[in-house]
């Protein structure tokens, strides 16, 4: 049978759970074709899966022997062992690939280094490992340093690390989005208005509805507010910020008007209706709230003017229907 249809047999068996069967199709791939290192790691992985982790050792230890030949293989022999379990081979093999690449030429290889060093509690051998990794240009892999932190606890420390990774200003400016991006996933919302806050140049017009939904979910409405008019203030094209504030006024308003604060909350729904006569959820309930509060002719006015820069048809709609109302005296 050809490679390629033992390696059909070897995926049939595979999905069909049949490790056995699997072992002993893997271990004619690597007899037809002994040069590719995947196949065996493939036939390692399995044979671990099996219980049989020396005869696994083994079958590495074949391909480390030609890895040392091949310098660009022993990453990948290294992280082999790791996957079976055997961290102090892999470790070893990791630290000879870098003693081996002086200049990071094979940086990828470092990454899973400095992630297994990390996991062994060497935090910092492993910073070491993800500085020199950091040292080529073409490494853009941010989250290795933001895993290391997390992993270090130094996160309170990131702008101090950022500094220790010697990385010119726009690599230290994506490192610091990146670190954005993870305080914004893992729910730590204030850390990430603090980072804009400190680093306004890893700001992008993209982001000003990730600072508007940040604020809001850290109840800092006031320090949202601020950021967004900064950057519009310093932009080129305030569009999007200039719009977020907005929008950021009516989730301010919203929150006071549940804390029983009409009156403050009639102030940010009258700022965003002016920077944002078009927004129908801003002018709908704007002119609700003057209603409410007895400023029918305001009322009137507010729906008046968002009407006149409307573009929605079922906004426009509404919007007319409720006009007709007040005109009415509803």
């Amino acid at each position: 049978m050809s490679d390629t249809g033992l390696q059909s047999a070897a995926d049939a068996l595979e999905k069909a759970g049949d490790g056995e069967a699997l072992a002993r199709v893997q271990e004619r791939i690597v007899q037809v074709n002994p040069l590719n290192d995947q196949n065996f790691i493939n036939l390692a992985r399995t044979l671990q899966k099996l219980g049989r982790t020396d005869a696994a050792r083994t079958r590495l230890e074949t391909l480390a022997l030609r890895a040392m030949l091949v310098e660009d293989s022993l990453g990948k022999v290294a992280q082999a062992f790791a996957d079976i379990g055997d961290t102090k081979r892999a470790e070893a093999l990791f630290a000879q690939a870098a003693r081996d690449d002086r200049y990071a030429r094979n940086w990828a290889t470092l990454l899973p280094y400095a992630r297994l060093q990390a996991a062994q509690g060497e935090f910092a051998e492993a910073k070491k490992t993800l500085r020199a990794a950091f040292s080529v240009p073409a490494n853009v892999s941010y989250t290795e340093i933001i895993e290391w932190m997390v992993a270090a606890h130094r996160l309170d420390h990131a702008g101090e690390e950022t500094d220790d990774f010697d990385l010119t200003l726009p690599r230290a400016d994506e490192l610091r989005r990146t670190l954005f991006a993870y305080f914004e996933k893992a729910g730590q919302p204030a850390s990430a208005l603090a980072l804009a806050e400190a680093h306004p140049a890893i700001i992008r017009p993209a982001f000003s509805a990730r600072l508007r939904k940040l604020a809001a979910a850290a109840h800092d409405f006031a320090r949202g507010a601020k950021l967004l008019e900064r950057q519009a203030a310093q932009a080129d094209s305030p569009g999007e910020y200039s719009l977020e504030l907005a929008r950021l006024q009516g989730d301010w308003a919203q929150a006071e008007m549940a804390a029983g604060q009409p009156e403050s909350a009639l102030t940010h729904l009258r700022a965003a209706h002016v920077q944002h006569p078009e927004l129908f959820e801003i002018a709908t309930r704007l002119s609700a709230l003057q209603q409410e509060r007895g400023d029918r002719q305001g009322s009137i006015e507010t729906l008046e003017s968002f009407l006149a820069v409307a573009k929605n048809p079922g906004e426009i709609e509404q919007a007319r229907t409720q006009l007709a109302k007040l005109r009415a005296g509803g």
